[in-house]
């Protein structure tokens, strides 16, 4: 796939963007090059990412 490869450091700025911004998911998509899926995909997944 195409997908931009995030970093341990990236998806936990898009935990934490999570509650801190309104519209997160469309902040962190074009931030991070992601769609938009993707970001609520990391947000249903942190509890069970590694460190």
């Amino acid at each position: 796939s195409d997908a931009t490869p995030l970093s341990h450091e990236d998806i936990q700025d898009i935990i934490k963007a999570r509650n801190s911004m309104k519209r997160a998911s469309e902040v962190m998509a074009r931030k991070y090059k992601i769609s938009s899926r993707k970001v609520y995909r990391i947000w249903r997944e942190e509890d069970c990412l590694p460190d």
